[in-house]
């Protein structure tokens, strides 16, 4: 596989962006429109176009997934709306912890049999021939439409004269499901001017009529020589680069650590050895204060004692000169 291109990370749940990849692989600009985008990140078709350089609009009528859009997606257009044909209202039911949520009151109906909490909003509806107009849309690349169930309202609300993807993706499946919803979109898009070209089991693809993709795009699915890395494992790998700086860094702190327990336990050491010469010197010196006071105590008691005095004068025959003196009493002893 030397000499390919490089390995780029996949998002899609169905690795949709591997087949786009091929279509589009070899350009770092685009615009693309993503009608029901869902997680900036995780499952999103249109996020490994972003980040190769591609720009476009993201439509979301949920304000948890629109803000998070808007964090993650800054230099795109993000549109927290429904898209159908019919603008005004409409009622968005958002299927809590799934990516289930529509404005289709049928879908939202099995999700709540399948035992799925369903909350019920209302929700600004716009067209999306509106959307392209406000944005100015420049030529567009790719649209993709995943609303589970809306589709076709959403496809509807386009000026096809006037706006025309080069590349559709259409969710054409049951939601959960791999049995194909009744083919509308199919009949509908061909009447504007697109062939369908690709079905990956979840999803079907569309191209314009003037339209001409690299011949090897469609004819097989994602595969090794695609050079992807799903995003889930993407991410564990650099979690565990993560985890592996911070074991290598809480390795060398708790090294760090034992050698300065090492220096502090040397300190301590030194400083008891320390303490014991000092009791020993104390010793030694009190020692050496008693014996010196016993001796003046000694010499006191000899001093004054009676034979010291009756012996004066004899002590003195030693020194003839000291001895006159003492005789004559000028010296004290």
């Amino acid at each position: 596989m030397s000499g390919r291109s490089p390995m780029f990370v996949s998002y899609s749940a169905n690795y949709e962006d591997v087949i786009l990849n091929r279509v589009f692989g070899s350009r770092n600009s685009g615009f693309y429109i993503d009608v029901g985008a869902a997680h900036p990140l995780y499952e999103n078709d249109t996020r490994a176009l972003y980040d190769r350089g591609w720009r476009g609009i993201n439509i979301e009528p949920n304000a948890t997934f629109y803000r998070e859009l808007v964090a993650e997606r800054p230099c795109d257009r993000n549109v927290n709306a429904a898209v159908s044909d019919t603008p005004g209202q409409l009622i968005y039911h958002e299927v809590i912890g799934t990516g289930l949520s529509t404005c289709d009151p049928e879908q939202a109906a099995r999700a709540a049999a399948k035992g799925f909490e369903v909350v019920r909003h209302a929700v600004d509806a716009v067209s999306l021939r509106h959307i392209l107009e406000d944005a100015a849309a420049p030529a567009i690349d790719l649209l993709k439409v995943d609303v589970e169930g809306f589709d076709l309202k959403v496809l509807a609300s386009n000026d096809w004269g006037r706006f025309r993807p080069k590349v559709i993706v259409a969710e054409a499946t049951f939601p959960e499901s791999p049995r194909r919803r009744p083919d509308l979109i199919a009949p509908y898009l061909g009447e504007q001017g697109y062939r369908q070209v690709y079905f990956d089991g979840l999803n079907d693809f569309f191209v314009e009529r003037d339209f001409e993709p690299p011949p090897e795009a469609f004819d097989r699915p994602p595969n090794v020589f695609d050079r992807f890395e799903p995003y889930a494992l993407h991410r564990l790998a650099r979690e565990l680069e993560t985890a592996k700086t911070f074991i290598a860094s809480l390795s060398d702190e708790l090294r760090k650590r034992s050698e300065d327990r090492v220096d502090v336990e040397n300190a301590r050491a030194e400083l008891r050895a320390m303490h014991a010469r000092g009791r020993a010197l104390a010793t030694q010196l009190d020692e050496m204060t008693t014996t010196q006071a016993a001796v003046c105590l000694e010499l006191h008691r000899v001093y004054h004692s009676t034979s010291w005095r009756i012996t004066r004068p004899l002590r003195g025959l030693r020194h003839p000169r000291r001895a006159l003196r003492i005789l004559l009493g000028q010296s004290p002893i």
